[in-house]
């Protein structure tokens, strides 16, 4: 039986280990995007498509089996294990048989070894000890972590290194398998486990499982169908652009909001039958999200060239007005986990299929009308569909589980970052002229809109906190975070 401090401790280090491997993989990705280019991308991008449907659809939940037993044994684990290696393993073997025809249909030859090589890297993926599931069970994976963590450092170094020397695409190629082959080594050296095939638990995980395909289905094809279009429809420097600022677009949220509002959408779950307390706790998440959302999406739409020029090279500076359209990604992303946390809370997910199948149908529809003449319109018809159905999916569910009353009290207290980002924009931003004949001149700017943003944020706040009570839960963070401050640096004194 795990106790409090160790399911806090193992989130911990759940928490950690996420963001090293981001930041990892984004420190790598800023090399090889200066040393390679965007064709090298856009071609190792299109073999990516095929080996995330494999991976999307061959995770058929039997982790999610094993973690929601009460108690599990050797046949549950090895069961698993067994399951996973035949359904991977024949994954695997079907992409390499369809490597050619695939590449015939892309016309570029250079696909069938970097699919076969990624097929080799699924079956690999697949051998991974069994210990390691019976390890994440108990919580036990401090020592599991930290060795991860070095793996993808030397992972990171490996592809970086191979890059710099040769200058070729199968740097991100050799990543891959090199990431998989490091992976199952340590999982067999941090969590040894003898191997053993076992079919004795099949038909209940299997029970447990096939309900989720559907789902990771649809998932995949909710995040990749305009990748799967572009790829199609442009050349491959164009496919590497759209993918790359597509993934530097949403590292805002993956890597500072999405950490940031998790520990709350997670508690939400302990008050849900409170609904005036919930309502309340909702509003709060709701002005935390939009105040990150906001400011993040305007500086990323005004400083695009600059950010993109800077942090991957005047190569890439012709795509940056994708980075601006992407942006959008910022909202739609958080507005869809606030939405599905709250339905899941509140034991809809069936609305949640809904919308994602109609989503889908939509892009589908989209693209197959839509008749687009360059890849930046076709970005700018991507993100406005997907900001607009989110949108609605946001009013239309808090409307039918907490009414039009909660609905307008959950939302309005999401308009004054908007104003306040508007106004310092128009007022002060746009006629503030730095001396500086430098690259980083907008990062002063940036600075100077980050202080007045943050100054008048608050001060909005405190004005209003016995009149909203978002307002007076942030203003009370933000006093006992500055007592905080002050008692230690007096204690220092002292």
């Amino acid at each position: 039986m795990l106790t409090v401090r160790q399911g806090l401790l193992a989130s911990l280090i759940h928490l950690l280990s996420s963001i090293s491997r981001r930041l990892i993989g984004l420190v790598s990705l800023i090399v090889l995007a200066r040393v390679l280019s965007p064709e090298d991308f856009g071609l190792v991008a299109i073999a990516l498509i095929f080996l995330n449907f494999l991976e999307s659809v061959t995770e058929i939940g039997g982790n999610s089996y094993v973690f929601s037993r009460e108690k599990i044994d050797d046949q549950i684990i090895y069961t698993n294990w067994t399951m996973n290696l035949l359904i991977k393993g024949g994954a695997a073997v079907i992409l390499a048989i369809c490597a050619p025809f695939i590449a015939q249909y892309y016309d570029d030859g250079r696909l069938t070894p970097i699919l076969l090589a990624f097929s080799l890297t699924v079956a690999i993926n697949a051998l991974v000890s069994p210990g390691v599931l019976e390890k994440h069970k108990r919580q036990e994976i401090g020592k599991l972590t930290a060795f991860n963590i070095a793996q993808r450092v030397v992972t990171a170094g490996c592809t970086i290194a191979i890059a710099m020397i040769f200058q070729t695409y199968w740097a991100l190629v050799i990543g891959q398998m090199l990431n998989a082959v490091f992976q199952v080594s340590i999982s067999y050296y941090v969590a040894p486990k003898k191997l053993s095939f076992s079919f004795t638990n099949v038909e209940q995980q299997w029970e447990f499982s096939k309900w989720l395909l559907p789902q990771s289905f649809l998932n995949f094809f909710k995040t990749q169908i305009d990748a799967m279009f572009v790829s199609s429809h442009f050349d491959k420097a164009t496919m590497g652009g759209y993918n790359s600022m597509r993934y530097y677009a949403m590292i805002p949220s993956n890597m500072l909001i999405a950490p940031l509002t998790a520990p709350a959408l997670t508690q939400l779950s302990e008050i849900k039958n409170n609904k005036d307390y919930f309502i309340k706790k909702l509003q709060v998440i709701n002005l935390f999200q939009v105040a990150l959302c906001v400011p993040l999406a305007f500086l990323m739409i005004t400083y695009s060239t600059d950010i993109i020029s800077l942090v991957l090279g005047e190569k890439w500076s012709e795509y940056a007005p994708l980075f601006a359209i992407f942006s959008g990604t910022v909202f739609i992303v958080n507005l869809y986990n606030y939405i599905a946390n709250i339905l899941m809370l509140n034991d809809k997910t069936k609305l949640l299929t809904m919308f994602t199948l109609g989503s889908v149908l939509l892009n589908i529809a989209m693209f197959y009308f839509v008749e687009f003449k360059t890849i930046f319109q076709l970005a700018t018809y991507k993100i406005v569909l997907d900001l607009g159905l989110v949108v609605l999916f946001y009013f239309a569910t808090l409307f039918k589980l907490f009414g039009i009353k909660s609905l307008i009290f959950i939302t309005y207290v999401s308009i004054p970052p908007v104003l306040i980002t508007l106004i310092i924009h128009f007022f002060t931003v746009g006629s503030i002229t730095l001396n500086i004949t430098s690259n980083f001149a907008f990062l002063g700017e940036i600075a100077i809109f980050t202080v007045l943003y943050g100054a008048i944020t608050m001060g909005v706040c405190y004005s209003f906190s016995n009149k909203v009570y978002a307002y007076s839960y942030l203003s009370s963070l933000a006093t006992r975070f500055l007592n905080k401050i002050v008692v230690s640096k007096l204690r220092r004194n002292s």
